[in-house]
């Protein structure tokens, strides 16, 4: 049995920070029904904007996978009209959780913001993401990871060497982490209703998110540690990322300086430095101004090899160090494959992606199920038949427009 069997999820949600919180719910156990307009969560139409070549061929499921559409049942309601809200509302009366990423003043216009369904669901689950939160003059704009997240959040101007452009920022690295918290918030939730009978509401904004995820910088900023900085005065040495003789990079982890600087030294071949008076002691390289000088020297030895060679070193001296890897370099890693963290998925066009697994694990429930996405209202008259709408209900409703029923893209 899955953690969260029994548990039903109504996702009124687009894009990626919400619906990856569903996602993680999906697989382990819970029922997640995905509410969509008729045309779409914008998410299905994202393929060359990230030079998927063969998107029209792969009947949009690809992207959607990629944006954490999978393991769901997908639903399309026309909420302007009065059959699909009350649709809407039929899945809500027995939901546990209801996810929405959409923008407060349209919440509040269809009366879906969390006052108006408490007083009517009184154990439902209100789980949110916001770009910048609930007050301030930025709470009703609109919310994307790149923006809300990389840019505001001190991202995109921290992580960079000190002086270079912005770094190039892959679309939704901040709103992944937003879903993991709100999935962790939703859990929470759901103990408190088990205890109590009630609901709550579970907010995450992403501005919120990304100062979290940068506290070490933010906190050591308070001193004199300050971002963005160069790789050649950073905070530590031997903390550190060091080119090799072929052209790669490594990144060297030893925190504690004064106790590790002679393994350091021992490892790039410099017997002559152990216990140095002047570069052994980190307060008195700060004092004397000599970072650069330690940094330069380390760098001298790793130019000595190759990043291969290095790495072997590495696993013969159990030294906290690694090769950085490229986006090409983790999809040949036979580590990720071992343990299913990339998985192949098929289309019906006969090709085979790739997709990313979600990173959490039960020992009771084994590797999570990997469901395909399914075309805009593929499951709408299955699920609304489970919930005592007839067939001819079901047909008027497609005439009006209410729901939208594809089982192929092409119909």
């Amino acid at each position: 049995m899955r953690p969260l069997e029994g548990i039903k999820v109504v996702e009124l949600a687009e894009y990626v920070a919400v619906p990856g919180a569903p996602r993680l719910l999906a697989d382990w156990g819970a029922t997640v029904y995905k509410i969509e307009r008729p045309k779409g969560d914008p998410s299905r139409h994202l393929g060359p904007s990230f030079k998927m070549i063969d998107f029209m061929k792969e009947d949009y499921n690809h992207c959607v996978d990629m944006m954490v559409g999978g393991n769901r049942q997908y639903i399309c309601l026309d909420l302007k009209k009065p059959e699909g809200m009350e649709a809407l509302h039929k899945l809500l009366e027995s939901a546990d959780v209801f996810a929405t990423s959409w923008r407060q003043k349209a919440l509040n216009k269809l009366h879906l913001d969390y006052d108006s369904l408490k007083e009517k669901y009184p154990g439902l689950i209100y789980a949110q993401v916001t770009g910048y939160g609930d007050k301030g003059e930025e709470k009703d704009n609109p919310g994307y990871d790149t923006i809300s997240y990389a840019a505001r959040g001190g991202w995109f101007r921290s992580l960079p060497q000190e002086g270079d452009a912005p770094m190039n920022w892959p679309n939704a690295l901040g709103d992944l982490p937003a879903s993991v918290a709100l999935a962790a918030g939703i859990c929470g939730a759901l103990v408190r209703k088990a205890r109590t009978g009630l609901g709550d509401r579970v907010s995450v904004s992403l501005y919120h998110a990304a100062l979290y995820f940068l506290t070490v910088g933010i906190v050591t900023s308070t001193y004199d540690n300050h971002y963005p900085s160069s790789r050649k005065n950073p905070p530590s040495p031997l903390n550190n990322t060091y080119p090799t003789k072929d052209g790669g990079w490594i990144y060297l982890c030893m925190p504690v300086y004064n106790a590790e600087f002679n393994k350091c030294m021992d490892l790039i071949e410099r017997p002559d430095l152990i216990d140095s008076p002047v570069y052994s002691d980190y307060n008195k390289v700060l004092a004397e101004g000599r970072v650069t000088e330690v940094v330069n020297l380390i760098e001298e030895g790793f130019m000595k090899k190759d990043v291969d060679e290095w790495v072997r070193i590495f696993k013969e001296k159990d030294t906290p160090a690694g090769k950085c890897f490229t986006v090409d370099d983790i999809l040949k890693d036979s580590q990720a494959w071992d343990n299913d963290f990339l998985r192949k998925i098929r289309y019906d066009n006969g090709e085979e992606k790739i997709v990313t697994d979600t990173p959490i694990r039960f020992e009771s429930m084994g590797l999570p199920p990997l469901k395909k996405s399914k075309p805009i209202g593929y499951h709408t008259e299955e699920v609304l038949e489970q919930y005592g709408y007839t067939k001819e209900q079901l047909e008027e409703m497609k005439k009006s427009g209410a729901i939208v029923v594809k089982k192929h893209n092409r119909d």
